[in-house]
Order: C-alpha cells, then sequence, then structure tokens
C-alpha cells in the first residue's frame, strides 16, 4: 500500500499496520475455531447423554436381573432384578447380595463376590444359584459376573441374574420324556424285559468288548415248554401271565451287567458278560428249577409250567453274533428233543 507524508493512504484513509491485520485475523479465526469446538462439545455431549439414556432405559427393560454391588450392599438394581427377588428396588438398595441368596450358598457367593473384588477374574464366571425371595420361597437362578468396574473409586461387581427354575423344570420334564421314550423303544411292555432290537445291541457290543479284553460271554436261551397250550386251554390272559411270572424270574437272577430279553413269543434270552460255560449252565439250571417250582394262579387255575434251556459261550462256541445266538438256539432245541425242562450247551465249534 502507498502512503502519503500525512500517514494516510492516497484516498484519505489511515493505514493499518501488516501486524495489526495478522492479529486481528488471527483473533477471529482463534474465536471461530473456539466456537467450533463449543459447538462440537455440545453435539458430543447431547450425542453421550442421548446413549446414556438410550443405555439406562434398555438396562430398567433388561429381561435380566442387573446389579452393581460394593460387596456389602447393592450400588444399583434394576427392576427385573427386584422382580426376581421379590423385594422392592428400594428394599434391595439398603440390602446386600448375601441378603438374598439362601444360607446354603452364602459361602459360595461370598467367595465370588471378594474375588471379583480384588480382581481376580480376567473373564467373567457363572454359577447356579438358590435365591431366597422375600416371600421365603427359592427360585433358581444363573449368576454371572466378571471383572471389577471402579465407582467412586472403588470397585464394584457388576452381577446379573436370570431366574431359571421354569427353565430347570422344563428340562427335567424333558429328560424324563426322553428316559420313558428310550424305555418305551428298549422295553418289552408286556414283561418289562429289554426287547430284541437292544439286546441285539448289546449283543454286539459286548462281543466287541469281549474280544478286545480277552474275555468270555455267556448266553442263556429259554424257551417255555408247551406254551400253545397255555394260550388254548386257560386263554391269552394266562399266557401273558406266566410269560410275566418268567420274566421277573429273569430279572430276579440277573446281575448289573446282565442283559435280559424276551427275544420274541415265549422265548428269552440272557446275555451274561465275563461268564465262562459253568457259570452260565449254573444260571440257566437255576432259572429252570425256578420256574417249575412257581405255580402261577389264573382264574382259579393253578398252571405248573417248564422251560428247556439252551447255552452257549463267545468265542468257545461262536465267534459272532448270529453265530452265536445260531448255536444258543440248537442247544435249546435239543434240550427240547431230549424231552423238554432240561439245559444243553452247544458244542464246541471247530477251528
Amino acid at each position: 500500500m502507498i502512503r502519503n507524508d500525512t500517514g494516510n493512504d492516497w484516498s484519505g484513509n489511515p493505514c493499518m499496520d501488516h501486524d495489526e491485520m495478522t492479529v486481528e485475523e488471527q483473533l477471529r479465526q482463534r474465536t471461530a475455531e473456539l466456537e467450533a469446538a463449543l459447538r462440537e462439545n455440545q453435539r458430543i455431549s447431547s450425542a453421550l447423554n442421548e446413549s446414556e439414556q438410550k443405555f439406562h432405559r434398555l438396562v430398567e427393560r433388561s429381561l435380566v436381573g442387573i446389579s452393581l454391588s460394593d460387596g456389602h450392599r447393592f450400588i444399583y438394581v434394576n427392576p427385573k432384578f427386584a422382580e426376581i427377588t421379590g423385594y422392592s428396588v428400594d428394599e434391595l438398595l439398603h440390602m446386600g447380595p448375601l441378603d438374598i441368596l439362601a444360607e446354603s450358598d452364602r459361602s459360595q457367593a461370598e467367595n465370588l463376590l471378594l474375588r471379583g473384588l480384588n480382581g481376580e477374574f480376567a473373564g467373567n464366571f457363572s454359577t447356579v444359584i438358590n435365591i431366597q425371595r422375600k416371600d421365603g420361597t427359592v427360585s433358581l437362578g444363573e449368576l454371572t459376573g466378571g471383572p471389577s468396574v471402579d465407582v467412586d473409586g472403588k470397585p464394584a461387581v457388576i452381577a446379573m441374574i436370570e431366574d431359571i427354575t421354569d427353565k430347570v423344570r422344563a428340562d427335567d420334564k424333558i429328560r424324563l420324556l426322553n428316559g420313558r421314550l428310550w424305555e418305551q423303544a428298549v422295553r418289552d411292555p408286556l414283561t418289562d424285559l429289554f426287547n430284541r432290537r437292544y439286546f441285539e445291541e448289546s449283543l454286539a457290543r459286548e462281543i466287541h468288548n469281549a474280544k478286545r479284553h480277552g474275555q468270555t460271554l455267556g448266553l442263556v436261551m429259554g424257551d417255555l415248554d408247551h406254551f400253545k397250550n397255555v394260550n388254548d386251554t386257560c386263554g391269552h390272559q394266562a399266557g401273558d401271565k406266566v410269560l410275566r411270572a418268567f420274566a421277573d424270574l429273569m430279572k430276579q437272577y440277573s446281575r448289573g451287567s446282565d442283559v435280559p430279553c424276551r427275544y420274541g413269543g415265549e422265548e428269552f434270552l440272557l446275555l451274561l458278560p465275563g461268564i465262562n460255560e459253568d457259570k452260565a449252565r449254573e444260571r440257566a439250571e437255576l432259572l429252570r428249577s425256578r420256574i417249575s417250582a412257581v405255580p402261577v394262579e389264573c382264574q382259579g387255575t393253578t398252571l405248573h409250567v417248564s422251560a428247556s434251556f439252551g447255552v452257549a459261550v463267545f468265542p468257545w462256541h461262536a465267534k459272532d453274533t448270529d453265530s452265536l445266538i445260531a448255536v444258543v438256539d440248537r442247544a435249546m432245541y435239543q434240550a427240547k428233543a431230549a424231552g423238554r425242562n432240561r439245559v444243553c450247551c452247544a458244542d464246541v465249534a471247530a477251528g
């Protein structure tokens, strides 16, 4: 800019120093920056406040009980936590975590709280507890917690509780139903012995185990003598009673590892893991003598029945499932042919 001798520019206006213009421009720029920063801070604060409100609403409406505790008392509980315990929020804020637990669980919960407050958990922990509700009832809860957080300079533990009482009851009912369905699938409905399908699966499994461990496996087949005459002369009700009587004897003289089975009609099988031929024959003789000695009463008629038995042992008489059943079946029919009411052992397999 060109000045005249008076210090004014040629238009007559006072001239401004270059440095003075720079300071003013910097002041305006700084002011604009501060105003922009203030607006951004207000925007961030508003967003944080909105986010906090959303989080608060989420926690308040949560379907899981949420609490914050310093170990001695609750600092915060949400409405669901109060609902699960039966206390009001205000009541809980004057109580401690151990006050809502059954006496049997307080020691375990206290240990978890102390470990959490001491920062011993790098991740979440979970356990099942008994909740002592305000009305005195006890419900089952799943307690989940994690690393401690800082609240006003002191450690606190966030814990979540879900009432799983109904879920556990439902699971128990499902397990009970599945157990009943399994029983129906593997049991003969008339005699309550295992059915043929389960027996064949068990025989294959036990032969595999016997091969692996170098053990023997006994098999006894029993067939009621003249059973058709029982049905023809006394009726099927009497026949069913005879079948159940024989089945009861098989269950009575079976070990826990044995598998008694109604194989079909009046034919029964008894799987005897780890038993040799002598022991298997003894068991067959015991069953034979017992069924002969037990009269069956049916509608005023006393029935005396007998049974014929075959005995075979893996691996002496056969080396696979089908062959073992075939040889014990032949031995049983040999007992029938020899006069019934007796026990016959299979012949030793060649080779």
